[in-house]
């Protein structure tokens, strides 16, 4: 079914995006990009004192587990940061340059 193709494109461009085809690669694209949108709000949020702590530190772990992953990076990379506003850019890179990877969601899948 269509969650199902959704969950493959998801759990492959996370592995490496070379290995979509074109519309998948979009279709995963739009997925990270999405994300990314939710982001940024909750970035700004949690930088005006609006997000309490515990509720950033979800969006944070989602956020850099996600960007960390292969095709995250590519996404990123490739056109992902300029889209985003000077603050939020400088704290995703960051946190992308610490190495840290809060959790691998193909490892939990299995």
């Amino acid at each position: 079914g269509q969650s199902k193709q959704a969950a493959s494109v998801w759990r492959r461009g996370q592995e490496s995006v070379e290995d979509l085809d074109e519309d998948e690669r979009m279709q995963f694209f739009m997925f990270v990009g999405q994300y990314a949108n939710s982001w940024a709000v909750m970035y700004q949020l949690h930088a005006d004192g609006m997000l309490p702590a515990a509720q950033w530190q979800i969006v944070r772990n989602d956020a850099v587990s996600i960007l960390s992953t292969g095709g995250g990076q590519v996404f990123w990379k490739s056109g992902g940061e300029s889209a985003f506003d000077a603050g939020f850019v400088e704290w995703i890179n960051g946190e992308l340059a610490s190495g840290e990877r809060p959790y691998d969601m193909a490892a939990m899948a299995g």
